[in-house]
Order: C-alpha cells, then sequence, then structure tokens
C-alpha cells in the first residue's frame, strides 16, 4: 500500500488516472507560504508571475487530498476540461496543490505539462486570467504562468490535475 514513484504514476489518457494507487492520500500544506512551496519543489526556473501577489489563496490548514491526472486526448478549452472533471466527480486542483504535486513527485513535470486550472489567479481587465503550470524536460523543471483567454484552447498533450471530491477533506 505504498506510494507510486512518479515513474510509475498511472496516466491514462481520454480519462482520468489516480496518482496513487490503494488509496493512499497526499498531505497538502496550504499555511505554507507561497515561497516556501516554490522552494519545497526545487524547481530549475519560476516565471516572475509565480507569485503570492498575482495567485493569492484563501485556503488555510492541511488537508489530505486525493490528485488525480486528466487529459482528454484532444485540444480542448477550460469550460470542458471543467465540465469533463464535475462529472468524474472533480474539481480543478489550485496553485498549493500543484505545487505540492511538483515538490512530492519532482519527475512527474518532465512527461508532460500539468496544469491547475483553480489556480487562485487575478483575473485581467480583459477578462483572461492567469493560470500556473508545471512543465519540463530532460533538463530543466519549471513552474510556468500562461495568459488564458476564456475562449482560448489547451493543447492535447496538456494535463490537468484534479482532486477527487470525495477525498478532498477540506470540504468535510
Amino acid at each position: 500500500m505504498g506510494r507510486t514513484t512518479a515513474e510509475q504514476a498511472p496516466v491514462v489518457e481520454g480519462a482520468y488516472a489516480p496518482l496513487f494507487d490503494r488509496g493512499a492520500d497526499m498531505m497538502v500544506d496550504y499555511e505554507m507560504s507561497f515561497t516556501q512551496a516554490i522552494r519545497a519543489g526545487r524547481y530549475d526556473w519560476e516565471c516572475w508571475r509565480a507569485t503570492a501577489e498575482f495567485f493569492p489563496s484563501n485556503n488555510r490548514g492541511v488537508a489530505r487530498v486525493k490528485l488525480c491526472l486528466v487529459n482528454l486526448g484532444r485540444d480542448a478549452t477550460s469550460d470542458e476540461v471543467e465540465k469533463h472533471l464535475a462529472l468524474a466527480m472533480l474539481r480543478p486542483a489550485n496553485t498549493r496543490e500543484l505545487l505540492a504535486l511538483g515538490a512530492f513527485f519532482m519527475n512527474l513535470q518532465r512527461r508532460f505539462p500539468i496544469v491547475a486550472l483553480a489556480s487562485e489567479s487575478v483575473t485581467l481587465d480583459d477578462g483572461s486570467r492567469e493560470i500556473m503550470y508545471l512543465d519540463g524536460g530532460d533538463t530543466s523543471r519549471e513552474v510556468r504562468v500562461r495568459r488564458h483567454a476564456p475562449e482560448s484552447t489547451w493543447a492535447s498533450h496538456f494535463w490537468f490535475l484534479a482532486v477527487c471530491i470525495e477525498g478532498d477533506m477540506r470540504d468535510s
């Protein structure tokens, strides 16, 4: 009943895939400062907009959550992804959950970019918002921020971090 490694974490295109086997959960410390959360991940590069100022958080405490990765296997808007998540009893992950994932599964983002649609980003004057995601490759791990208008699509290679609603202990 141990945790899976990043290399063993199941990824299933067109569906959602639990990151952990046999119900093992991940603890997320929402009290950790944004700077501490970034440092915990030991990233090689962070976008200058990846700050608490751009991504404020109202979450408090420490919670046990079950994280999943979702890939629709096609280009999709954020609305389409969020509808898919809701049907699967998932909610989009937020910034703290994304950074906790990056700190725990350090090599996962080297395989594909991982988006947190509930990034608690500041909405900009034009209606777009900043969305945080993890990206990387063979030689680097990065925290990126993308300006995303409501009608914009995510390419099919993006994966979305989600929280199993039944496994989200913050709402209990």
